[in-house]
């Protein structure tokens, strides 16, 4: 019986043991994979006949007892329109964020604020535009990331450079219950974001964890009490009904400029006012006398030199050009050092200090160099008889004085150096207009 009883035993605890492993299997088996998660949200988003939320954007700072939020609300909104897929991100009435709409693989961003639009073409155009600078600048940065979380495309790319995921449980938050999942992107930052635990098991809330980033901010010294925020939540949830055509029309916005992009920069190309007017000007030199620009032209050739003493390429370049000038005043050339918004006793004293002589006209706040155009200090102007700009300088350069020089001596012949960048210039603006006209016919085909 002792063996029996012992046999017994062992048959009873083994018994326990695998029920209990089952039951551990079971609900270990039950929690959702996170991943899969993710990945079904935005599948079943992608898959819906419509689609249709409200998407917001909290960025809570708090600096001891100053809070400060800035509130961002959008309506996201898919159907098929005319056999093509097409979606529009269109923000709320005085909410400023892009406008965003897509058909087939042509979408148009237009930013009202800027008064500028542009058009695109991608194979996934959402997802394109999530991974744009223009959506990551909502919310502090993190705005593409909320979109990627609407598109199965953007979604699977997310996912791709997830290095951790877990479940974390189902919790009762005030968009009802969810499941509540993290995730590490590229071993750097962490998110955690919340599906529905009924229905279509759709993405409600998603928040960054920003503690580290709060907690290495320099205000992180400053406040006792300094916290760093950003929540997203994707509200009311339709996928039946479609919204109506309109609310995915690709056109032009009405006085909006188009752009080739937002991020690119323009074509620099020559400066914008070589082969025209100089801008008229009146200004007092060191003395107190009025120099007026229109006494000069057509019987001088004129050289400016924007400039100030506490820029150091300024400094660099005054000694030069001014030797220039000095070989050249007898034969036609007039020269004045346009100093931008100090005082007469500053630049004297300035002056004096190495021993400097130059013509020096005073430009309070700058008025004369923005009528020029001037991008950068400092920069050379030169003007023809004709009293129309004929070169521009911007910076120090290695050759300055020869280039002056070469320059001058032409001018003061007579010649026309505008010319070949007038010729640029005009070439410059075709490429774009034709390059903008490329993009305007994707309207036409969308």
């Amino acid at each position: 019986m002792p063996a029996l009883t012992h046999a017994s035993g062992c048959t009873i605890l083994a018994s326990a043991f695998v029920l209990t492993s089952m039951v551990l299997s079971s609900a270990q088996a039950a929690d959702p994979n996170p991943l899969q998660l993710l990945t079904e949200s935005a599948t079943t988003i992608g898959a819906a006949p419509a689609a249709q939320a409200r998407v917001t954007a909290q960025v809570r700072i708090v600096m001891g007892d100053e809070v400060a939020d800035e509130n961002t609300a959008l309506t996201y909104r898919r159907a098929t329109v005319k056999g093509k897929q097409a979606f529009a991100l269109t923000p709320e009435e005085g909410v400023e964020a892009p406008d965003v709409r897509g058909v087939g693989s042509v979408y148009t961003v237009h930013i009202a604020s800027l008064g500028k639009y542009t058009i695109a073409e991608s194979e996934s155009p959402l997802a394109d535009y999530s991974a744009s600078p223009i959506a990551a600048g909502l919310a502090n940065g993190l705005g593409g990331l909320a979109v990627d979380l609407l598109d199965p495309v953007a979604t699977q790319r997310l996912a791709e450079k997830i290095s951790e995921s877990e479940y974390l449980g189902v919790e009762e938050t005030d968009a009802g219950t969810l499941h509540h999942c993290r995730y590490v992107i590229e071993d750097n930052l962490a998110i955690h974001v919340w599906f529905a635990t009924t229905g279509p098991a759709v993405v409600r809330l998603m928040s960054p964890d920003l503690t580290e980033m709060a907690a290495t901010s320099p205000l992180a010294e400053q406040y006792d009490n300094f916290e760093y925020t950003i929540d997203f939540r994707y509200d009311e949830w339709d996928l039946e009904t479609a919204a109506d055509a309109e609310a995915f029309t690709l056109t032009e916005p009405a006085g909006a400029e188009l752009v080739e992009s937002f991020m690119r920069r323009r074509e620099q190309g020559p400066h914008p006012l070589l082969g025209e007017d100089a801008p008229r000007f009146v200004l007092q030199d060191l003395k107190g006398e009025s120099i007026d620009l229109e006494s000069l032209v057509g019987n001088k050739v004129v050289l400016l030199d924007f400039w100030a003493t506490w820029c150091p390429p300024c400094v660099a370049a005054l000694p030069k050009i001014d030797r220039v000038a000095d070989a050249y005043k007898e034969k036609g050339l007039a020269f004045y050092a346009v100093n931008q918004d100090e005082t007469a006793e500053e630049v004297t004293k300035f002056l004096e200090a190495r021993e400097l002589t130059p013509p020096v006209l005073l430009d309070k706040g700058g008025v004369t160099a923005r009528s020029f155009r001037v991008r950068g200090l400092p920069t050379s102007v030169l003007i023809g008889k004709d009293g129309r700009v004929q070169v521009v300088h911007v910076g120090l350069g290695a050759n300055l004085e020869q280039q002056l020089s070469a320059e001058i001596e032409s001018l003061i012949a007579g010649e026309d150096l505008a010319a070949d960048a007038i010729a640029q210039r005009e070439a410059q603006k075709a490429r774009t207009a034709a390059r903008l006209a490329k993009l305007r016919s994707l309207l036409d085909r969308s």
